[in-house]
This record gives structure tokens, sequence and C-alpha cells, in this order.
């Protein structure tokens, strides 16, 4: 019982660096893949996964004027679950968002665009976060939902420095609260409800590649930024918003 109380404390004490997710290859593709995608979105469901976001739109996009059109960005939106979910409450509030998700895999841009057919008001695109070219255009506001832990941290200081650049409202940030009760809790979830082996390999590798609060404090200070909000959120989310204005 002492030497498991030890590897837990040592295991979540740093941060898992250098290691890859499955989906983390672009080049990926297949029946797998979709599989994942759709049990990444029933979790998100069963597991309140879109309430961090949504909350940080309830105090960005959603408490502006409602006749006004506002432009968001979705870095790396996978299958467009989410985007799906915030297009759904913007129009039933009145506003007109518009919307582009981007992610680095050709494979599940289509299947995106497959699942986003009938919401004209998604535009999914094909680009990678890591070319210098990604942040070419500007928006009102740019979210990375559970995206950023996939990077080092380097990575994450560039990717939020111009970000803010081409940001004229908000950046929204929700990632994992690495934790060993998400983690073990996850994986007493997944093999209640069952999950293919990408989703239970990723979701491991993702919590354990998560942040803590005072970690992403450290990050945006290096990243230069100044006035920002930073939340717990269940379940196990931190939810970072950052004003550009």
């Amino acid at each position: 019982m002492l030497f498991f109380c030890i590897d837990m404390f040592n295991r979540f004490k740093q941060r898992l660096a250098g290691v890859s997710e499955i989906i983390d290859d672009f080049s990926l593709e297949g029946e797998e893949l979709i599989t994942n995608l759709k049990e990444i979105e029933v979790y998100n469901k069963l597991l309140g996964g879109y309430g961090a976001l949504l909350s940080a739109l309830d105090q960005t996009i959603f408490c502006l004027p409602v006749g006004n059109e506002y432009t968001l960005l979705d870095v790396g939106c996978g299958g467009a679950d989410t985007m799906k979910r915030v297009a759904e409450i913007s129009t039933k509030r009145g506003y007109k968002l518009k919307m582009k998700g981007i992610d680095a895999n050709p494979f599940i841009v289509e299947y995106a665009k497959k699942q986003t057919a009938n919401f004209t008001e998604i535009e999914i695109k094909n680009k990678n976060i890591l070319n210098d070219s990604f942040f070419a255009d500007s928006y009102d506001f740019v979210s990375f939902n559970l995206l950023l832990h996939h990077f080092s941290e380097d990575e994450i200081i560039g990717f939020i420095k111009n970000a803010a650049k081409k940001t004229t409202k908000a950046l929204i940030i929700c990632d994992l609260h690495r934790n060993f009760l998400s983690y073990y809790s996850f994986i007493a979830i997944v093999k209640l409800f069952g999950a293919n082996n990408m989703t239970l390999n990723d979701g491991k590798i993702s919590i354990l590649k998560g942040f803590k609060k005072k970690e992403w404090r450290a990050i945006l200070k290096k990243a230069g930024v100044v006035n920002y909000q930073i939340k717990w959120k269940w379940a196990f989310r931190h939810q970072i918003i950052v004003y550009c204005q």
C-alpha cells in the first residue's frame, strides 16, 4: 500500500512529457478512429464535458449584444461535436455566431464536415497549428478545447502569444486537470461503460499530460498574459479566459 501511494504521488507530481497519444498521428484514419470520435461525444454528454467551454462562452460571447455577428475559431475541433453544441445554443439564444473548426488530420476533417453538414454557420478546415501561417486571420474569439495538453509548454506559450495577437476579444482554454482522482475515475468509467483501445489509451495519457493551476499560471506569465481568469470546472477541467481587449 505504501509503495502504491508513493508511486501515485510521483506519477501526478510532474506532468508526463514526450509521450504521444494514438490520435496525435495526423495520418490516422479508419473505423477505430471514427469509433473514438463517437465515444468522445458520448463521454462529453455523460460527464458534462461541454460545461467548461459553455460556461466560458456565457462570460464572453453570450453576454454581448445579440444583434451583432461574432466569429469563433475552434482549434483542434476533432469530430466537431462541441461546435454543434455551441451552434445549437447560440441559435437558440438568437446570436449570429460564425464558427471555423480547424484540425490537422484530413480524415477527421472530412468526418467533421459530414457531422456539420446541416450547420451553415460552421466551416471545417484542414490546418496544422504548428504551421507558421496558422494565425494569419483574425477572430473575435479563439478556443482551445482539450487540445493544448498534446503539446510541450514552449509550444503552448507560442500558441497563446500568436493567438492573442489575432484575437479581438478573448481566448478560451479548457483543458484537463492532472489529478489522481480524475485518472482513476476515468479508468473506472471506461470499464463500466466500455470504450475502444484508443479512447482508453489516449484518455489516460491525456490526463497525465494535463496541467495543475499553478502550472497554467506560469505558462500564462511566460506568454505575457496579464488579464485573465482561471477556474476549476467539472469534470476535472481548468477553464481559462484570456481577455484580449
